[in-house]
């Protein structure tokens, strides 16, 4: 009786399963969701950026798995670029929903952040002296979201209906949009634009035009520049309303009037040299240039986030906030009841200053540098903290104020860089190999090819990999047929790019007699890497390349020992390793393979750890196996799929699982206690059918070290 329903059980149509068992016993009697992989990491994407910037020297910002000072360790490191940002992907637990930032300057002051996960991604922007993040906005096209398209346009158009109307190929004569109508420019030509009430105008990315006369009316919505695009505007133009630029712009004139709002996240050139007035807003996240004399009226706001070099005068009525650089070629006028804030780190460059307002550091240290004279009136008051920086000492002609912490002097270090043309003073920052990597940052601080180091899984841990060795048929779910610690070092340069990656192997147990081999791929062609050292090759059946790598791949693929028992070193038990608690614990080595690339390469084109880890049974190199729907290698022997127990369908993506969803390996980024012989991982882990049932959802650390989750009786 007990046999025929054994038998009907195991016969059961999957779909007539109703949902999870309930007390399951052993694997075989789970159900589990088609699409469910047994993953327990997820692939994060992360943005993270600082408004401190160092010029060329590199801030490195280190993620953590748990809190740096209560035991966490790292898990990957990136160098900001020149812009402050980094971006990429990690792999987390699963079960985790927070991830530690450490960013580190190259004067050794640190922040920390614990960082929400939302989905699969996360990002931060730690704050500082400086902000020169830039902002790209995404451009749309002409091929899509289009009401109307009018191609090599000759006319005047006025386009007045609601709507998106695009404009392709070369445009000439004139362009008049009003009435909540939007006129989407992706083409080139000289014409005529004119933008009303409710009219918006998108120039986007590739299009290159000249607007001979632009008129921007009050009531008008915006005018939008995207990040490739280019305008050059000939008249002298007057906006009423909203600019905002992400490309490149030059104006022969410019004055920005009281009800416009000219944003610039791009560059921005004003070619003419005459006198120009802004009684608008003007705000500047990227390249700001005016070649004539600039007068802020009052009433007028300028925040500058970046770099406006004016070639002639600057004259101030209200305030001028500025967060990074400014330079005047001639004099900086700060009239009465009119305000310069340089704000933390800021840096203000100019010949001449004649103060009868006030000029004041807020936040860190910045820096007023004067490379003739000031002047002023008793109503001219420098303050706060800000060092005042004359090259041939304060003037006699100067009869105002300067309050303390406000002082005379030259010393405060601001290195040059994307926004900040030129810099000042020297840094005690130490770069040994001149790499750009100061060397209290740098993981190799006398070699300039290697600078950084990422992890998998962390900087001192190991992950596992637990295999059944029978496939295409069904194992015992022991998952200790080979049981394997292994742990990635990526080692990169300051740009992030990866040098070479150590790995180190060490056979944890072996639940079997077949004599397995363990190989690994990364995504990148054989060619692309130098060399490989350290495997253990002794049976003959694996033909390697000149380089190391195996031969007939079209990825480089590593193989690591082409017999797991001959990386033991002695065992004294009988038969099997470490799976049997009544013998003696074997003794194994430590394999330590390093994979040299020929050049440097991207985390994008080499993949993530664990980089798709597979065994190959007892010497038959066609019969691998790899964790669930992970692609196979080219030297796979394609006729094991959909024999015995294997439902894989290469044609789906479907891979190394059967009919229901039980898997051959499987991966942990930790030290993870395996079974003993004979003992299913579901008499070990009380929650792994749970969380195999669930599709992943329910007790996603069911693997961890409580005391609840697991018999300890069944454990090796």
């Amino acid at each position: 009786m007990s046999m025929c329903t054994a038998i009907v059980s195991s016969c059961k149509p999957e779909e007539e399963d109703s949902g999870p068992v309930a007390n399951v016993t052993n694997t075989r009697q789970m159900r589990v969701p088609a699409s469910f992989e047994y993953n327990t990491t997820s692939t994060i994407t992360f943005d993270v950026s600082t408004s401190n910037i160092w010029g060329k020297e590199k801030i490195r910002v280190d993620f953590y798995d748990f809190k740096p000072n209560s035991g966490g360790e790292i898990i990957c490191t990136r160098f900001l670029d020149g812009y402050g940002m980094a971006s990429g992907i990690i792999s987390m637990p699963t079960s985790t929903s927070t991830v530690y930032a450490v960013i580190k300057y190259p004067d050794g002051s640190s922040d920390m952040a614990e960082i929400l996960i939302t989905g699969n991604s996360f990002s931060h922007e730690f704050t500082g002296r400086k902000s020169t993040k830039k902002t790209v906005m995404a451009s749309p096209n002409c091929t899509a979201g289009c009401s109307s398209v009018v191609a090599n346009s000759s006319n005047i158009i006025e386009v007045k209906t609601e709507g998106i109307h695009c404009f392709t190929g070369i445009i000439s004569k004139a362009i008049t949009v009003s009435n909540m109508a939007t006129a989407r420019i992706c083409g080139s030509g000289t014409f005529e634009l004119t933008i009303k009430s409710g009219g918006k105008v998108e120039i986007v990315d590739g299009a290159d035009v000249t607007i001979s006369l632009l008129t921007v009316e009050a009531d008008a919505e915006e005018l939008v520049v995207f990040s490739n695009a280019k305008v050059s505007v000939e008249n002298w133009a007057t906006p009423n309303a909203d600019i905002t630029n992400y490309g490149k712009m030059d104006f022969t004139n410019l004055n920005i009037n009281s009800n416009a709002h000219f944003e610039n996240h791009g560059t921005l050139n004003v070619t003419g040299t005459g006198y120009y007035e802004l009684n608008g807003t003007l705000t500047n996240y990227g390249s700001i240039v005016y070649n004539g004399n600039l007068t802020q009226s009052t009433g007028a706001t300028i925040s500058n986030y970046c770099s406006i070099q004016i070639a002639k005068q600057l004259k101030l009525n209200t305030a001028f906030n500025n967060y990074a650089f400014v330079q005047i070629g001639t004099t900086l006028f700060v009239n009465a009841g009119a305000k310069m804030n340089q704000h933390s780190g800021s840096f203000c460059l100019v010949k001449d200053v004649y103060l009868n307002g006030t000029i004041e550091g807020l936040g860190q240290t910045s820096l007023l540098k004067i490379t003739d004279a000031i002047s002023g009136n008793s109503q001219g008051t420098i303050k706060g903290n800000l060092q005042v920086c004359d090259l041939n000492g304060i003037e006699g002609a100067f009869s105002g104020d300067i309050i303390s912490p406000a002082a005379e002097a030259c010393d405060l270090y601001i290195p040059s860089s994307i926004c900040y043309s030129e810099g000042n003073g020297n840094t005690s920052v130490l770069d040994s190999d001149f790499d750009g990597v100061a060397d209290g940052l740098d993981f190799y601080p006398n070699d300039p090819v290697l600078s950084g180091v990422s992890y998998y899984p962390s900087t001192g841990g190991f992950a596992t990999l637990m295999f059944e060795d029978l496939w295409p048929g069904k194992g015992d779910y022991d998952f200790n047929d080979l049981v394997i610690s292994y742990c990635h070092r990526m080692v990169t340069n300051s740009d992030n790019l990866v040098v070479r990656v150590e790995s180190k192997i060490l056979v944890k147990a072996i639940g079997g007699s077949l004599k397995n081999g363990f190989g690994f791929q990364f995504n990148v062609g054989p060619s692309s890497v130098e060399s490989v050292t350290g495997n253990l090759l002794t049976e003959g059946i694996i033909s390697v390349a000149s380089n190391g790598t195996e031969k007939g791949q079209g990825k480089a693929t590593i193989i690591a020992f082409d017999n797991a028992y001959s990386t033991v070193s002695s065992n004294p038990g009988a038969g099997f390793v470490n799976t049997n608690t009544d013998a003696p614990v074997a003794t194994v080595d430590t394999l330590t393979i390093i994979t040299t690339f020929s050049s440097p390469v991207s985390f994008a084109a080499l993949g993530e750890g664990p980089f798709n880890p597979f065994i190959f049974i007892d010497r038959d190199r066609g019969r691998e196996v790899h964790m669930v729907n992970q692609e196979p290698t080219d030297l796979i022997n394609e006729e094991y799929f959909g024999s015995a127990s294997d439902d894989s369908n290469p044609e789906t993506g479907r891979y190394f699982v059967t009919d229901k969803n039980h898997p051959w390996v499987l991966n942990f980024k930790g030290d993870i206690s395996h079974m003993q012989e004979k003992k299913d991982i579901v008499e070990g882990y009380n929650y792994f059918a749970t969380w195999a049932q669930s599709g992943g959802a329910q007790v996603k650390d069911w693997y961890e070290k409580h005391t609840a989750y697991t018999n300890s009786s069944k454990l090796y």
